[in-house]
């Protein structure tokens, strides 16, 4: 296990001398353990039309297998970003705001080219990894070491199940216009690995009215918008669900008391249980196929 000081790093702003320092940190007496990114083929983050409209494949991305939790660069890119982070009791970064995960984001992708997933992202990992649950499809690490059905029910379950702690995650989504013309914000990654941030009409397929309770968690999976948000024939479930509103955000959330798919956040909302999920582009080519 490797550790380091911090103090040693935090003044340092050069992005070449961060990449050398990617290993385990020890930060307010707890050690950090080393996030590790699972291959997710681009055919599952890939809407309809996608090679059509972008003249080229949806590139696989590589999806942690926890929330943003603390390391050198993190620590650096929330410096110059003005932010404070620290991990929760659950080991992953809480308290920041929707604006402030945007900010946090901003300067990691420069550094480390992570960017914090959408709807669209979010339901294309989470299917994936139940296909992989269900034996339907092997699912690998990024060094090509299969992932146990044990380690995919426990990243599953850290979205989905209904329990103590709460554990929340902020969705890379935008909604604005107004209520007769609303808009989505949210990154697309492009054929060629850049990601853009993309502001478009919110698909007219979109289930506009707030079910408690609640939608199907796996039709949801299974049957979702070009932008991964939950369809109008999404079937009855057990998922709490607000649909988007004007000048709102996206976030998953569970708790002992139920599970919910909110499209109406407050962007500056925020809770110590309340993260992000990082990924990255991997290649600009696709691999498996949904």
């Amino acid at each position: 296990m490797k550790r380091v000081t911090i103090d040693a790093f935090v003044e340092d702003s050069e992005a070449e001398k961060l990449k050398k320092y990617p290993g385990l940190i020890e930060f307010n007496e707890q050690v950090v353990r080393m996030q590790r990114y699972i291959h997710l083929p681009g055919d599952f983050c890939a809407p309809q039309g996608y090679e059509q409209k972008y003249q080229g494949k949806h590139p696989a991305l590589l999806v942690a297998d926890s929330r943003l939790s603390l390391s050198i660069e993190v620590i650096n890119a929330a410096k110059v970003s003005g932010l404070k982070v620290e991990n929760n009791e659950q080991g992953f970064i809480g308290k920041l705001t929707f604006d402030q995960t945007e900010q946090l984001y901003d300067k990691l992708q420069k550094i480390t080219g992570l960017f914090f997933i959408s709807p669209r992202h979010a339901n294309g990992f989470l299917s994936y990894l139940h296909e992989g649950m269900q034996k339907e499809r092997e699912v690998k690490y990024e060094n090509g070491e299969s992932v146990s059905i044990e380690e995919l029910t426990r990243i599953y379950n850290d979205w989905t199940e209904q329990r103590n702690p709460w554990r929340a995650t902020w969705l890379n989504a935008r909604f604005g216009g107004t209520i007769d013309n609303l808009t989505i914000t949210h990154p697309v990654v492009q054929p060629d690995g850049k990601i853009k941030r993309v502001t478009e009409s919110l698909d007219k397929n979109t289930l506009m009215k707030d079910r408690i309770p609640g939608i199907d968690l796996k039709d949801w999976l299974k049957n979702q918008t070009d932008q991964g948000l939950v369809t109008s024939t999404n079937k009855q479930g057990n998922v709490n669900y607000w649909y988007p509103r004007p000048n709102t955000v996206a976030l998953f959330n569970a708790n002992s008391g139920w599970v919910y798919f909110n499209c109406s956040g407050d962007s500056g909302g925020s809770g110590s249980a309340l993260g992000s999920w990082p990924a990255r582009v991997f290649s600009t080519g696709n691999e498996g196929s949904k």
